[in-house]
């Protein structure tokens, strides 16, 4: 498999400063590239990532729900992972990242593996970031008013 055809293809496709990471199942092999589109050269890519491990230590911090822009939830994550994947010269690799790449990739990881956030999350943090977001929507209906 070309893995440097598909990255040209899949950076053609993003425009600068669109994501911080990005999934994709479109070339029947997950990617998953975690960097700042707006310097495409410096972007991780991993072929075909296996999460091997994740560390017992967990950290709650807020995400942006993509499938709900503007609904942010507090969900619990792991310090660490050991991920095994593809390089973009076909070599395999083990690596472990830790603290927000940790994060970056296990949020890329549940939309590989079609895990919505909202399964993530507890039904108290749920509502409450749902209350919050009705609320942001209706202080900017009025401002706009």
């Amino acid at each position: 498999m070309n893995y440097v055809k598909i990255i040209e293809e899949l950076k053609s496709k993003h425009l600068a400063n669109k994501l911080i990471s990005s999934s994709s199942k479109e070339y029947q092999v997950n990617v998953i590239g975690l960097g700042h589109f707006s310097k495409p050269d410096n972007i991780l890519w991993m072929f075909r990532p296996t999460l091997i491990e994740e560390s017992e230590d967990k950290e709650l911090n807020e995400e942006m729900d993509s499938n709900n822009p503007g609904l942010f939830l507090k969900i619990k994550r792991p310090k660490s992972v050991k991920v095994r994947y593809i390089q973009a010269n076909g070599e395999p690799i083990t690596h472990k990242f830790d603290g927000i790449t940790a994060r970056y990739f296990m949020q890329e990881w549940d939309r590989l593996n079609d895990i919505e956030p909202r399964s993530r999350v507890n039904r108290y943090h749920w509502e409450k970031a749902v209350k919050w977001k009705k609320k942001q929507e209706r202080l900017q209906k009025q401002k706009t008013s």
